[in-house]
Protein backbone atom coordinates (compact mmCIF):
# COMPACT_ATOMS: atom_id res chain seq x y z
CA UNK A 1 0.00 0.00 0.00
CA UNK A 2 1.24 3.60 -0.89
CA UNK A 3 -0.37 6.21 1.82
CA UNK A 4 1.22 9.63 0.54
CA UNK A 5 -0.69 12.92 -0.22
CA UNK A 6 1.47 13.69 -3.62
CA UNK A 7 0.02 12.69 -6.49
CA UNK A 8 3.55 12.74 -9.09
CA UNK A 9 5.07 10.29 -6.22
CA UNK A 10 2.01 8.09 -5.85
CA UNK A 11 2.66 7.71 -9.63
CA UNK A 12 6.00 7.58 -9.27
CA UNK A 13 5.52 3.94 -6.83
CA UNK A 14 2.66 3.08 -9.30
CA UNK A 15 5.08 3.02 -12.17
CA UNK A 16 7.82 1.37 -10.91
CA UNK A 17 5.68 -1.47 -9.66
CA UNK A 18 3.66 -2.22 -12.46
CA UNK A 19 6.46 -4.16 -14.31
CA UNK A 20 6.59 -6.28 -11.67
CA UNK A 21 4.67 -9.18 -11.46
CA UNK A 22 5.70 -10.46 -7.91
CA UNK A 23 4.58 -6.80 -6.46
CA UNK A 24 0.56 -5.82 -6.26
CA UNK A 25 0.03 -2.58 -5.38
CA UNK A 26 -3.13 -3.11 -3.14
CA UNK A 27 -4.02 0.09 -1.98
CA UNK A 28 -3.44 4.01 -2.10
CA UNK A 29 -4.67 6.56 0.46
CA UNK A 30 -3.80 10.02 0.80
CA UNK A 31 -5.14 10.38 4.66
CA UNK A 32 -4.54 8.70 7.88
CA UNK A 33 -8.07 7.96 8.60
CA UNK A 34 -7.63 6.05 5.31
CA UNK A 35 -4.49 4.30 5.88
CA UNK A 36 -5.87 2.99 9.11
CA UNK A 37 -9.34 1.54 7.96
CA UNK A 38 -7.49 -0.09 5.28
CA UNK A 39 -4.87 -1.28 7.72
CA UNK A 40 -7.67 -2.94 9.94
CA UNK A 41 -9.17 -4.32 7.17
CA UNK A 42 -6.09 -6.17 5.18
CA UNK A 43 -3.12 -7.69 5.78
CA UNK A 44 -0.01 -5.62 4.26
CA UNK A 45 3.36 -6.73 3.44
CA UNK A 46 5.08 -3.53 3.15
CA UNK A 47 3.30 0.18 3.21
CA UNK A 48 5.11 3.46 2.07
CA UNK A 49 3.81 5.95 4.34
CA UNK A 50 4.27 9.74 4.04
CA UNK A 51 4.75 11.72 7.04
CA UNK A 52 2.49 14.79 5.51
CA UNK A 53 -0.99 12.67 4.88
CA UNK A 54 -3.81 14.78 6.01
CA UNK A 55 -6.36 14.35 8.98
CA UNK A 56 -4.15 12.62 10.85
CA UNK A 57 -0.58 13.15 10.75
CA UNK A 58 1.98 10.61 9.27
CA UNK A 59 3.77 10.05 12.63
CA UNK A 60 1.03 9.10 14.51
CA UNK A 61 -0.51 6.83 11.93
CA UNK A 62 3.08 5.37 12.09
CA UNK A 63 2.95 4.84 15.94
CA UNK A 64 -0.77 3.24 15.85
CA UNK A 65 -0.15 1.19 13.22
CA UNK A 66 3.42 -0.62 14.93
CA UNK A 67 1.40 -0.38 18.50
CA UNK A 68 -1.86 -2.46 16.86
CA UNK A 69 -0.70 -4.26 13.73
CA UNK A 70 3.16 -3.96 13.44
CA UNK A 71 4.07 -4.10 9.71
CA UNK A 72 7.00 -2.86 7.48
CA UNK A 73 6.78 0.81 6.59
CA UNK A 74 8.95 2.96 4.60
CA UNK A 75 8.31 6.56 5.90
CA UNK A 76 8.20 9.25 3.13
CA UNK A 77 9.47 12.88 3.85
CA UNK A 78 9.84 15.79 2.19
CA UNK A 79 12.69 17.21 3.50
CA UNK A 80 12.00 21.12 2.13
CA UNK A 81 9.10 21.17 4.69
CA UNK A 82 10.03 18.70 7.78
CA UNK A 83 13.98 20.01 7.63
CA UNK A 84 16.76 17.79 7.70
CA UNK A 85 17.80 14.14 7.68
CA UNK A 86 17.04 13.93 10.89
CA UNK A 87 13.24 13.94 10.52
CA UNK A 88 13.93 10.25 9.12
CA UNK A 89 15.65 8.97 12.08
CA UNK A 90 12.41 10.04 13.98
CA UNK A 91 10.63 7.91 11.76
CA UNK A 92 13.05 4.50 12.40
CA UNK A 93 13.04 5.51 15.88
CA UNK A 94 9.47 5.22 16.33
CA UNK A 95 9.27 2.11 13.88
CA UNK A 96 9.92 2.40 10.18
CA UNK A 97 11.91 0.20 8.54
CA UNK A 98 13.53 2.83 6.20
CA UNK A 99 13.34 6.21 5.16
CA UNK A 100 13.37 8.07 1.65
CA UNK A 101 12.91 11.82 0.81
CA UNK A 102 10.20 12.79 -2.22
CA UNK A 103 11.96 15.17 -3.14
CA UNK A 104 15.03 14.26 -4.05
CA UNK A 105 13.13 11.07 -5.76
CA UNK A 106 10.49 13.08 -7.88
CA UNK A 107 13.82 14.89 -8.85
CA UNK A 108 15.51 11.84 -9.68
CA UNK A 109 12.49 10.22 -11.22
CA UNK A 110 13.95 10.30 -14.98
CA UNK A 111 16.57 7.97 -13.98
CA UNK A 112 15.37 3.97 -14.45
CA UNK A 113 17.69 3.35 -11.49
CA UNK A 114 15.60 5.50 -8.93
CA UNK A 115 12.32 2.49 -9.92
CA UNK A 116 14.83 -0.18 -9.40
CA UNK A 117 15.88 1.60 -6.26
CA UNK A 118 12.45 1.53 -4.93
CA UNK A 119 11.59 -2.42 -5.92
CA UNK A 120 14.57 -3.41 -3.66
CA UNK A 121 13.41 -1.50 -1.08
CA UNK A 122 9.95 -2.66 -1.47
CA UNK A 123 11.59 -6.28 -1.87
CA UNK A 124 13.40 -6.23 1.32
CA UNK A 125 10.87 -4.32 3.44
CA UNK A 126 8.17 -7.43 2.84
CA UNK A 127 10.81 -9.65 3.70
CA UNK A 128 10.89 -8.06 7.26
CA UNK A 129 6.94 -8.94 7.38
CA UNK A 130 5.31 -11.05 9.93
CA UNK A 131 9.42 -9.83 12.24
CA UNK A 132 8.10 -6.35 13.00
CA UNK A 133 8.11 -5.54 16.78
CA UNK A 134 6.74 -2.73 18.59
CA UNK A 135 9.78 0.03 19.46
CA UNK A 136 11.09 -0.20 22.95
CA UNK A 137 9.22 1.76 25.14
CA UNK A 138 9.99 2.68 28.81
CA UNK A 139 9.10 -0.99 30.48
CA UNK A 140 11.35 -2.73 28.07
CA UNK A 141 14.21 0.86 29.38
CA UNK A 142 13.46 -0.35 32.92
CA UNK A 143 14.17 -4.06 32.30
CA UNK A 144 17.50 -3.11 30.40
CA UNK A 145 18.40 -1.25 33.94
CA UNK A 146 17.12 -3.90 36.06
CA UNK A 147 19.25 -6.42 34.30
CA UNK A 148 22.33 -4.11 34.91
CA UNK A 149 22.40 -4.79 38.56
CA UNK A 150 24.93 -7.56 37.60
CA UNK A 151 27.57 -6.50 35.33
CA UNK A 152 29.11 -9.44 33.40
CA UNK A 153 32.52 -8.35 31.95
CA UNK A 154 35.62 -10.03 30.26
CA UNK A 155 39.14 -9.07 31.34
CA UNK A 156 42.23 -9.85 29.17
CA UNK A 157 45.35 -11.13 31.06
CA UNK A 158 47.87 -8.84 29.38
CA UNK A 159 50.77 -11.41 30.02
CA UNK A 160 49.18 -14.65 28.39
CA UNK A 161 46.35 -13.68 26.59
CA UNK A 162 43.85 -15.46 28.67
CA UNK A 163 40.08 -14.41 28.99
CA UNK A 164 38.66 -14.15 32.09
CA UNK A 165 34.90 -13.82 32.80
CA UNK A 166 33.58 -12.08 36.16
CA UNK A 167 30.67 -10.13 37.33
CA UNK A 168 30.10 -7.37 39.64
CA UNK A 169 27.24 -5.56 40.86
CA UNK A 170 29.01 -1.78 40.81
CA UNK A 171 30.30 -0.10 37.50
CA UNK A 172 32.86 2.27 39.92
CA UNK A 173 35.85 1.17 42.25
CA UNK A 174 38.54 -1.80 41.79
CA UNK A 175 38.75 -5.54 41.94
CA UNK A 176 41.89 -7.91 42.64
CA UNK A 177 41.30 -11.18 39.99
CA UNK A 178 43.38 -14.35 39.80
CA UNK A 179 44.32 -14.77 35.51
CA UNK A 180 42.60 -19.13 35.31
CA UNK A 181 45.41 -19.15 32.60
CA UNK A 182 48.96 -18.26 34.30
CA UNK A 183 47.90 -17.28 38.37
CA UNK A 184 48.97 -14.04 37.67
CA UNK A 185 47.16 -11.36 39.79
CA UNK A 186 44.72 -8.75 37.73
CA UNK A 187 43.49 -5.74 39.01
CA UNK A 188 40.45 -4.00 37.52
CA UNK A 189 39.34 -0.63 37.58
CA UNK A 190 35.87 -0.10 37.12
CA UNK A 191 35.58 3.74 37.04
CA UNK A 192 33.74 4.03 33.67
CA UNK A 193 36.36 6.83 32.47
CA UNK A 194 39.80 7.37 32.31
CA UNK A 195 41.45 3.88 32.00
CA UNK A 196 42.91 1.86 29.53
CA UNK A 197 41.04 -0.04 26.32
CA UNK A 198 40.62 -3.13 27.65
CA UNK A 199 38.38 -5.02 24.82
CA UNK A 200 37.19 -2.66 21.59
CA UNK A 201 33.99 -3.86 19.63
CA UNK A 202 34.24 -2.83 15.55
CA UNK A 203 30.76 -2.73 13.74
CA UNK A 204 30.36 -2.87 10.59
CA UNK A 205 27.16 -2.25 8.83
CA UNK A 206 25.09 -0.84 5.93
CA UNK A 207 21.58 -0.04 4.63
CA UNK A 208 18.59 -0.64 7.24
CA UNK A 209 21.17 -1.05 10.24
CA UNK A 210 19.61 2.20 11.10
CA UNK A 211 16.47 0.91 12.88
CA UNK A 212 18.48 -1.35 14.87
CA UNK A 213 21.23 1.17 16.04
CA UNK A 214 19.05 3.82 16.87
CA UNK A 215 16.90 1.09 19.68
CA UNK A 216 20.16 -0.30 20.60
CA UNK A 217 22.18 3.12 21.52
CA UNK A 218 18.45 4.50 23.26
CA UNK A 219 18.92 0.90 25.58
CA UNK A 220 22.34 1.50 26.43
CA UNK A 221 23.27 2.78 29.89
CA UNK A 222 24.97 6.12 30.56
CA UNK A 223 27.71 4.36 32.52
CA UNK A 224 28.47 1.62 29.98
CA UNK A 225 31.85 0.50 29.89
CA UNK A 226 32.89 -0.49 26.41
CA UNK A 227 34.70 1.00 23.20
CA UNK A 228 33.05 0.96 20.62
CA UNK A 229 33.56 1.90 16.55
CA UNK A 230 30.81 1.44 14.02
CA UNK A 231 31.69 1.85 10.35
CA UNK A 232 28.66 2.65 8.36
CA UNK A 233 28.13 2.26 4.78
CA UNK A 234 25.95 5.27 3.55
CA UNK A 235 26.35 8.72 2.65
CA UNK A 236 28.06 10.92 5.34
CA UNK A 237 24.81 13.38 5.77
CA UNK A 238 22.44 10.55 7.32
CA UNK A 239 25.38 9.24 9.53
CA UNK A 240 26.00 13.01 10.50
CA UNK A 241 22.50 12.86 11.73
CA UNK A 242 22.27 9.61 13.15
CA UNK A 243 25.59 10.86 15.04
CA UNK A 244 23.43 13.80 16.12
CA UNK A 245 20.48 12.15 17.47
CA UNK A 246 22.48 9.93 19.42
CA UNK A 247 24.19 12.98 21.28
CA UNK A 248 20.96 14.80 22.08
CA UNK A 249 18.31 11.95 22.53
CA UNK A 250 20.31 8.85 23.45
CA UNK A 251 22.56 9.92 26.08
CA UNK A 252 25.91 8.53 24.81
CA UNK A 253 28.60 11.26 23.15
CA UNK A 254 29.23 10.16 19.86
CA UNK A 255 32.12 11.03 18.03
CA UNK A 256 32.86 11.28 14.64
CA UNK A 257 35.78 9.18 13.04
CA UNK A 258 38.48 11.37 11.19
CA UNK A 259 42.11 11.01 10.70
CA UNK A 260 43.86 12.35 14.29
CA UNK A 261 40.67 11.78 16.39
CA UNK A 262 41.95 9.90 19.85
CA UNK A 263 40.60 6.45 20.95
CA UNK A 264 39.71 6.00 24.80
CA UNK A 265 37.89 3.74 26.72
CA UNK A 266 33.99 4.27 26.85
CA UNK A 267 34.22 6.05 23.37
CA UNK A 268 31.82 5.85 20.72
CA UNK A 269 32.95 6.53 17.34
CA UNK A 270 30.50 6.79 14.39
CA UNK A 271 31.99 6.83 10.99
CA UNK A 272 31.15 6.73 7.33
CA UNK A 273 32.92 4.22 4.86
CA UNK A 274 33.41 7.67 2.25
CA UNK A 275 37.24 7.38 3.29
CA UNK A 276 39.55 4.46 4.05
CA UNK A 277 40.45 4.43 8.17
CA UNK A 278 43.30 2.11 10.07
CA UNK A 279 43.40 2.80 14.27
CA UNK A 280 47.16 3.03 14.92
CA UNK A 281 49.17 3.19 18.47
CA UNK A 282 51.60 5.88 19.21
CA UNK A 283 53.16 7.04 22.10
CA UNK A 284 50.87 4.86 24.28
CA UNK A 285 47.79 6.71 22.54
CA UNK A 286 44.94 5.04 19.65
CA UNK A 287 43.98 7.40 17.21
CA UNK A 288 42.32 6.96 14.21
CA UNK A 289 44.52 7.17 10.66
CA UNK A 290 43.23 8.08 7.83
CA UNK A 291 44.31 6.01 4.38
CA UNK A 292 44.84 6.01 0.86
CA UNK A 293 43.16 2.69 -0.02
CA UNK A 294 43.01 -0.80 1.32
CA UNK A 295 45.23 -3.48 0.32
CA UNK A 296 42.44 -5.72 0.64
CA UNK A 297 38.79 -5.90 0.75
CA UNK A 298 37.04 -2.59 1.80
CA UNK A 299 36.85 -0.21 4.54
CA UNK A 300 35.22 -2.14 7.27
CA UNK A 301 37.75 -4.71 6.46
CA UNK A 302 40.74 -2.31 6.98
CA UNK A 303 39.62 -0.92 9.85
CA UNK A 304 38.86 -4.04 11.55
CA UNK A 305 42.51 -5.89 10.29
CA UNK A 306 43.93 -2.57 12.10
CA UNK A 307 42.16 -2.84 15.06
CA UNK A 308 42.85 -6.66 15.11
CA UNK A 309 46.90 -6.36 15.10
CA UNK A 310 46.59 -3.93 18.20
CA UNK A 311 44.35 -5.75 20.38
CA UNK A 312 44.28 -9.64 19.02
CA UNK A 313 42.29 -11.00 21.48
CA UNK A 314 41.08 -8.36 22.99
CA UNK A 315 38.85 -7.38 19.34
CA UNK A 316 34.82 -7.75 19.07
CA UNK A 317 33.87 -7.98 15.25
CA UNK A 318 30.44 -7.81 14.68
CA UNK A 319 28.97 -7.51 11.33
CA UNK A 320 24.95 -6.33 10.95
CA UNK A 321 22.35 -5.39 8.67
CA UNK A 322 23.93 -4.64 5.27
CA UNK A 323 23.99 -5.20 1.65
CA UNK A 324 27.84 -4.21 0.80
CA UNK A 325 30.39 -6.83 0.00
CA UNK A 326 32.24 -6.02 3.08
CA UNK A 327 34.14 -7.41 6.20
CA UNK A 328 35.39 -10.89 5.25
CA UNK A 329 38.75 -9.88 5.41
CA UNK A 330 38.57 -7.96 8.55
CA UNK A 331 36.55 -11.12 10.47
CA UNK A 332 38.71 -13.66 9.41
CA UNK A 333 41.85 -11.14 10.52
CA UNK A 334 40.07 -10.86 14.03
CA UNK A 335 39.35 -14.69 13.94
CA UNK A 336 43.48 -14.99 13.35
CA UNK A 337 44.47 -12.64 16.44
CA UNK A 338 42.68 -14.90 18.22
CA UNK A 339 39.50 -12.22 18.39
CA UNK A 340 35.62 -12.83 18.87
CA UNK A 341 33.21 -12.39 16.02
CA UNK A 342 29.49 -12.13 15.86
CA UNK A 343 26.71 -11.42 13.14
CA UNK A 344 23.32 -10.13 13.78
CA UNK A 345 20.71 -13.14 13.23
CA UNK A 346 19.27 -12.69 9.75
CA UNK A 347 15.77 -11.89 11.52
CA UNK A 348 16.48 -8.65 12.31
CA UNK A 349 18.48 -7.38 8.81
CA UNK A 350 16.18 -5.91 6.63
CA UNK A 351 19.66 -6.36 3.83
CA UNK A 352 21.08 -9.47 4.75
CA UNK A 353 23.81 -9.84 1.98
CA UNK A 354 26.23 -8.72 4.63
CA UNK A 355 25.72 -11.31 7.03
CA UNK A 356 25.13 -14.36 5.02
CA UNK A 357 28.51 -13.35 3.24
CA UNK A 358 30.21 -13.49 6.46
CA UNK A 359 28.67 -16.84 7.57
CA UNK A 360 29.31 -18.53 4.03
CA UNK A 361 32.91 -17.33 4.32
CA UNK A 362 33.93 -16.88 7.89
CA UNK A 363 34.42 -18.76 11.05
CA UNK A 364 32.15 -17.25 13.90
CA UNK A 365 31.63 -17.39 17.49
CA UNK A 366 27.92 -15.86 17.92
CA UNK A 367 24.93 -15.47 16.08
CA UNK A 368 23.26 -12.48 17.91
CA UNK A 369 19.94 -10.51 18.47
CA UNK A 370 19.34 -6.95 19.12
CA UNK A 371 19.36 -8.29 22.93
CA UNK A 372 23.02 -9.37 23.14
CA UNK A 373 23.97 -6.13 20.84
CA UNK A 374 22.93 -3.98 23.46
CA UNK A 375 25.10 -5.80 26.03
CA UNK A 376 28.49 -6.16 23.58
CA UNK A 377 27.67 -2.11 23.26
CA UNK A 378 27.80 -2.15 27.14
CA UNK A 379 30.99 -3.95 27.30
CA UNK A 380 29.15 -6.96 28.94
CA UNK A 381 28.93 -10.31 27.78
CA UNK A 382 25.99 -11.64 27.31
CA UNK A 383 25.30 -14.41 29.96
CA UNK A 384 24.23 -17.17 27.28
CA UNK A 385 27.64 -17.15 26.23
CA UNK A 386 29.48 -17.33 29.25
CA UNK A 387 27.67 -20.58 29.58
Amino acid sequence: MVAVRSDRFRTLVRESIDPHQGIELAGEATDGFEVLSAVRNNNFDLIILGMDIGLVDGMTVLAQIMEHQPTPIIAVIDSAIDGSKTSCLLTIKNGAIDCIDQRDWITRSGNPAVGLELIDKIIHGAAMAGRIQQPAGDEEHRVVESERRVHQHALFCEECGTRNNFTTTSTSGSIELTCKGCGDKLTVTLSAKNRPINSISVIGCGSGSYPLLLDVTARIHHDYVGTNIIFIHDKSDYVSSLRDYINNVCGIQATAIEDGVSIEQNGFYLGVTDEYMIVEKASGAYRFKKVDTAPKGGPVDLLMTSVARIFSERTIGIILSGKEPDGEHGITAITQHGGTVAVLNSAYCVYSEMSENILRKCSIDWIIDKNDLVSLCSGLIPERFLQ
